[in-house]
């Protein structure tokens, strides 16, 4: 930046804010703004009506986004914003200073927390966010704070747009994503956000993150926006991609290979348990080669624990699971006749004295969450096991 531009810019915006404490806003900006050409003046000005607005609405923002499109002129236009991202960064600093030099009290002086939640209101809220990250990327976590903060005194339409400021962040600086989702989990806020930056940043971990959601109180988290319903299906669709590349060793009196299986088995229970969460939680659908699969896995386990949770998801999807009604009936003769779990007989203990009550809380109790469980698709499988009654021997 030029230093001689630089410095006319300083000079005018002390005359422009001297003059507007006198005659006021209106008559200020006839005199200093319509016929300016110094751009940076122009900036410290957008920056103070942008402050001045938020200040002074903090009990009414909806008529914020109306009055910004008449007040600021640069930090508005996209153009503007491609090709002076360096001097948006920096003219904020040079903002700051001169404030502080016009009103000197703490009182009096700029709270830069305040130009940060404009930022939000501004339909070029992303492009601006980009330009301070990109010129400013040691601010990263002091203007996340600011962020953040903010989400207290938005209305529900605004903090969508807080979301897609932080996700502009998170943009120019990727390496930060596993961070600020723990952040944003931790602060239980921006739910359906966590889910963007989990399928697009930090798809290495699907099955841990949601079960630490899920072993929380995942109410903040249940708050999901309708649009996430395709990133639910991908989430899916890669932990049981996952749970296809694990091969079960049922039996081995190899203590080497055995070891082996106790960490698949980890892992798949985890992934199990996820689903199930998914499935229950946010009515994600499972295809039919995925359900022929964990109905197969479920026939081969042979740990109680594998095998309990299977079973949770079969009642859970019930509804899904009764397209192949051959295959399960198969299948839970088999688990009632190798006895590797005692709740397959449980379940038909409680199915033929209409216990329904005991099933679902033997479930919750399994999963270790307060999940919705589909009393219809109880009901399927009630009538399921009352058929294979004549199969066991």
């Amino acid at each position: 930046m030029n230093q001689d531009y630089k410095e006319t810019a300083k000079n005018i915006y002390k005359e422009y804010r001297q003059v507007l404490s006198k005659v006021g806003e209106a008559s200020a900006n006839a005199q200093y703004i319509h016929a300016q050409s110094n751009w940076v003046f122009l900036l410290l000005v957008d920056y103070f009506q942008l402050h001045s607005l938020v200040v002074s609405s903090t009990t009414d923002t909806d008529r914020i986004p109306v009055t910004l499109r008449s007040s600021i002129q640069l930090l508005s236009n996209e153009s503007f914003l491609h090709d002076q991202g360096e001097m948006i960064a920096d003219t904020l600093d040079l903002f700051d200073l001169l404030e502080s030099e016009i009103s000197p009290l703490p009182r009096q002086s700029i709270d830069l927390r305040n130009i940060f939640q404009g930022f939000i209101y501004l339909p070029t809220r992303c492009q601006v966010i980009k330009c301070m990250i990109r010129y400013r990327p040691l601010d990263f976590d002091m203007i996340m704070d600011y962020l953040l903060k903010s989400i207290h005194y938005l209305s529900t339409k605004h903090i969508l747009y807080l979301s897609d400021t932080v996700y502009a962040m998170i943009e120019e600086q990727p390496d930060q994503a596993h961070r600020i989702r723990y952040q944003l989990t931790e602060l239980r806020i921006l739910p359906s956000l966590t889910i963007r930056l989990t399928v697009t940043f930090c798809n290495d971990d699907y099955a841990d993150f949601l079960n630490g959601v899920f072993n929380s109180q995942p109410s903040w988290f249940l708050q999901q926006s309708s649009t996430n319903a395709a990133s639910f299906t991908k989430i899916k669709s890669n932990i049981l991609k996952e749970l296809s590349n694990y091969t079960v060793i049922i039996s081995s009196e190899n203590k080497e290979q055995q070891t082996v299986s106790m960490t698949h088995l980890a892992n798949i229970t985890a992934i199990i348990r996820a689903l199930s969460g998914l499935v229950a939680f946010f009515g994600v659908k499972l295809t039919d080669q995925e359900i022929q699969q964990c109905l197969t896995l479920l026939g081969q386990a042979s740990s109680e624990k594998l095998v309990k949770l299977l079973l949770c998801l079969v009642l859970i999807s019930a509804d899904q699971m009764m397209r192949h009604q051959k295959q399960l009936t198969s299948t839970m003769i088999q688990l009632i006749q190798n006895g590797n779990s005692e709740m397959p007989l449980l379940l038909m203990a409680y199915f033929q004295t209409d216990e329904i009550g005991q099933i679902e809380e033997m479930m919750r109790t399994i999963l270790q969450m307060q999940v919705p469980i589909p009393k219809i698709g109880l009901f399927e499988m009630q009538k399921l096991f009352k058929t294979i009654d004549s199969y066991i021997v």
